[in-house]
Formats: C-alpha cells, sequence, structure tokens
C-alpha cells in the first residue's frame, strides 16, 4: 500500500501500470481500526506511519533507517521559484492549468469505450491526436539549436486560444490572475507564483502578437503532452461529469479547476512521495515522473469516482454545477493538503556500565496512518495562519479518510463508532479488542456499511463494468461510475438474487 498515493478506480478506464499493476494491491481497501484503549490510535497510527515512510524514503535501500536529519535535507521539487533571477517553475503551468481543449478532446474515458486498452496504448493515442491538434495551429519557431521548453506549457494556452479564444482570452486578461488562481493554499514558499502568472501572460502576448519566435519543439513534446492531457486536466472533466454547462461557459468553474490542480502540487511535495517516485520512474524532470505516476494511477478514473460520491455526500446533486464545483473542489483540497500530524516518541537507552538512563525525545510524523479524536495534540496550523481547533482537525481527518488519497487507515476509539460515514473508501474493520456489548460491535460495523460503500461500488462495476463503458449506455453527462451507478436509489428485492450478491 505504501507504493500508492491514492486508492485505485472501481471502474478503470484501461489497465493500470507502474505500482497500481501491483496483483496484491487488485482488492485495495482502506483499513478502519477501532479499540476501547485510548494508546492504541496513537500506537498504531505512528509505527504504520513511520514504516510506510521508511519505505518510500528507502526505496533504494529496503533496509536502512529513517531520521530526522533525512527529513531536514528534502525540499519540495516542485516550487515556483527563482535561481539567480531566473524563473525555475514555468514548467509546473503544465500541471495546474486547467487546459479546456485537453478536457474536452482528449479525455481517457472516450477512448476507453467498448475496448480494452493498456495506459501505454491509451499514452499512444492521446499523442497522436496531440500531434495533428499542435501542428494545425502552425505556430512559427526557429528551428536549430536547443530544444524551447517553453512549448510544454505554451501549446496547452496557444491551443485554448484556438479552440475557445472568448474562454482564454477572458482567462488571461484578469489581473488578479495570480491570486485568484493561488486560492487559500498559497503559502511563503510561493512567494515567486506571481512573477510566475506574469512571465506566462508577457510570453503569451509576445508569441501571438509575433514579436517573439519559439525555439525548436523538443523531441518528446506530445509525449509529454499527452500525459498532461491524461492526468493533469483531471479535475475540470470531473466537475463537468454531471452538470450541463460546459467549463469553457463558467469562468468560475475554471478557476476551481486550477485551485484543485495546484493542490496536488502538495501531494507530491511531501519528501517520501518524492522518493518513492524517484524509485519508480528513473529519471528527469520529476515533475515528468508526477505526470507519468498520475497517468500511470488512472487519475482521471479516480476523480471521476470520488466527485461522484461527494455531490452526493455533500448534498449538492441537484445544485448548478459551478456551486457542485466549488463544494467538490473544497472537500479535494481538504484531503489533498491535510498537514502531517506529528508525534513525540522517547527513546529509552542504557548505555553499558552506566547508571544512567538516557531518554531522547524525537518527533514522528504520522500520515499514512492517523489517529481519529479530539485530542489536543491533534492540532494544527491551517493555511492563512489559523490554528485548527481539535474539532476541526477531526473533521478533515475524516475528510481524507473518505477520499481516495492518505490516510489508508484510521484509528479511533469509542469516539469514531456511532453516527460517522467511513464506507466511501473503506470496507475492512480491525476490532483492535472486542467491545463487552454486541450493540457497539455492530455499531462499528455499521461505518463502513452503507449504499454506495467502497466494496458496492467494485462489486457492481465488476458486474457492469464493460456494460456501463459502452458509448450505448453511458452519457455524456455522467462518468463511468456515473452509467454503472446512477444517483438515485434502486429498489432491491429478496428474490433479486444478483442485488443481494453485489451487497454483500
Amino acid at each position: 500500500m505504501w507504493r500508492l498515493l491514492w486508492i485505485p478506480p472501481s471502474l478503470n478506464y484501461y489497465a493500470p501500470a507502474g505500482p497500481f499493476a501491483a496483483p496484491e494491491l487488485a482488492n485495495l481497501t482502506k483499513r478502519l481500526v477501532f479499540s476501547a484503549w485510548h494508546m492504541v490510535p496513537r500506537a498504531v497510527a505512528s509505527l504504520l506511519s513511520y514504516e510506510a515512510e521508511r519505505k518510500m524514503m528507502r526505496a533504494p535501500h529496503p533496509r536502512a533507517r529513517l531520521t530526522q536529519e533525512d527529513w531536514k535535507k528534502q525540499r519540495g521539487l516542485l516550487r515556483f521559484g527563482t535561481a539567480a533571477d531566473r524563473l525555475t517553475g514555468m514548467p509546473l503551468l503544465l500541471l495546474v492549468y486547467p487546459c479546456l481543449t485537453f478536457a474536452r478532446h482528449c479525455d481517457p474515458r472516450d477512448l476507453a469505450r467498448g475496448r480494452s486498452l493498456t495506459a501505454s496504448e491509451a499514452r499512444l493515442e492521446l499523442t497522436a491526436r496531440l500531434h495533428e491538434m499542435v501542428e494545425r495551429l502552425g505556430i512559427a519557431y526557429e528551428s536549430g539549436g536547443n530544444a524551447d521548453e517553453r512549448w510544454y506549457w505554451l501549446a496547452p494556452i496557444l491551443l485554448d486560444f484556438a479552440e475557445f479564444p472568448n474562454a482564454a482570452r477572458a482567462w488571461w486578461e484578469r489581473t488578479e490572475l495570480a491570486q485568484i488562481w493561488a486560492g487559500a493554499e498559497a503559502g511563503e514558499e510561493d512567494a515567486g507564483w506571481s512573477r510566475h502568472v506574469d512571465e506566462a501572460r508577457e510570453t503569451l502576448n509576445t508569441i501571438r502578437d509575433g514579436k517573439q519566435r519559439l525555439g525548436s519543439p523538443p523531441d518528446d513534446l506530445f509525449d509529454v503532452l499527452s500525459l498532461a492531457a491524461s492526468a493533469a486536466t483531471a479535475a475540470p472533466r470531473a466537475f463537468v461529469r454531471t452538470g450541463e454547462k460546459d467549463a469553457a461557459q463558467s469562468l468560475s468553474l475554471c478557476d476551481t479547476a486550477a485551485r484543485s490542480g495546484r493542490a496536488f502540487l502538495s501531494l507530491f511535495n511531501h519528501a517520501e512521495v518524492t522518493e518513492t517516485i524517484r524509485a519508480e520512474f528513473r529519471g528527469e524532470p520529476y515533475w515528468l515522473r508526477v505526470l507519468e505516476y498520475a497517468h500511470n494511477g488512472g487519475l482521471q478514473a479516480v476523480l471521476d469516482e470520488y466527485t461522484h460520491i461527494l455531490r452526493e455526500s455533500l448534498g449538492c446533486a441537484d445544485a448548478p454545477v459551478s456551486a457542485m464545483a466549488e463544494k467538490v473542489a473544497a472537500e479535494l483540497i481538504w484531503a489533498l493538503t491535510l498537514r502531517t500530524a506529528s508525534l513525540r516518541v522517547d527513546e529509552i537507552s542504557a548505555p553499558p556500565y552506566s547508571r544512567e538512563v538516557k531518554i531522547k525525545s524525537e518527533s514522528m510524523h504520522i500520515r499514512f496512518a492517523m489517529r481519529f479524536g479530539d485530542e489536543r495534540y491533534d492540532e494544527e496550523v491551517e493555511p492563512g495562519g489559523l490554528l485548527a481547533t481539535a474539532g476541526t482537525r477531526k473533521e478533515r481527518v475524516r475528510a481524507a479518510f473518505n477520499s481516495p488519497f492518505w490516510p489508508f487507515v484510521l484509528v479511533s476509539t469509542s469516539v469514531g463508532q456511532e453516527g460517522l460515514d467511513f464506507h466511501h473508501y473503506c470496507h475492512a474493520i480491525t476490532h483492535w479488542n472486542l467491545p463487552s456489548n454486541p450493540v457497539d460491535l455492530e455499531q462499528r460495523e455499521g461505518q463502513v456499511h452503507h449504499f454506495k460503500g467502497h466494496a458496492v461500488r467494485k462489486n457492481v462495476a465488476a458486474a457492469f463494468g464493460t456494460e456501463g463503458d459502452t458509448p450505448a449506455s453511458s452519457s455524456s453527462r455522467g462518468g463511468a461510475v456515473e452509467a454503472v451507478m446512477p444517483s438515485r436509489s434502486v429498489p432491491s428485492s429478496p428474490d433479486n438474487s444478483r442485488s443481494c450478491r453485489l451487497c454483500r
């Protein structure tokens, strides 16, 4: 499980690759642990998180130990920084720009309808399609010399100006674009973000006005664009799956998708995530390896399923698409930017021939597995410098557990067994100790037994997934999960053996 950053989708658009193709992960689900003892959540969450992050940080050297000093040496690589007065994060715009052309014409779901594809085959088809689209633009460039890396992030923007000129112009002409795009998640590390947005706007204007020409395109341009088209624009597609309004007609929807894209940078900037992705996919630059990881993990199908679940759990199924997207994006950003909790542990040692016992206190990061409770040590600083109360932290942890992203394990005392739902991505419970009251036992089990729970969705996808992906049965408004699991309750009958089997 430590090799994955999200739970694979119940219904894939193409066969997963890389770490997501491991056969032992085929039936992966999150794990909910209950205990009546207050020490268990802290102990289990800290030890599981340490072991998962040790494996990630030491992927090339599995038996190595992880220390606090190793963490201090690490720094996020996906940053909008500067070096010698040069902007170093311009290629990252490819990861966060909500390209409308990619969203409409390069949908992995459309590629998968009526046939089975591998991740490589889907990538090849997108590459061919993008090659034709970019060639039609007729962009003038200077041949010879070194490849111009500006092609990576300028090509999607120029495609939007050709395909959706009004929407693209309205997006880029706003003077406050950098602030809108950053949202509430901008931090000190993004001090150069506004400069990057201004540089992108200035370069775009000079290229479109013919005052400047690009250099030769990189040899892997269309291969890289295919990865971005598959994964980097997953959010805008997911937000409009169940709405009538096109993203090109809604500036607020584009803003929401753009902020969601930026939130993914925080996920891939964690030190342990950087190390494990570099171990899975060799080579530089890191941002390209991130795109490769997201494509192989079927990020589009993941967000389609997650959006489908959220629009009902948040009570916004009938809301306008812009309002629905705002609520769904807020929940997504909460899950992606959940701060790592920390727990102080004491390492006790007794040196030989000494009468003194040495106690060394160290901080452990808790993210892969988390505690669920109201303790004071769950407080953290939220974006904007606000101190989160224990109640706020508890809700954020629950929202993250009900997402496909980390934590994969949630450890709780009896506080989590009444009136709360944990079924979105979990159908497995561990009872650290059995309660004395059978009602309490039933309440624990009931937290993951609900309509459209993870087990039900996987069973429905296994039984009807092929039918749901065909053009005849999959509507233009819904994703693959929407096709096989419509947003309404289906009456069941005791005589319907298939329904009973699916719910088991």
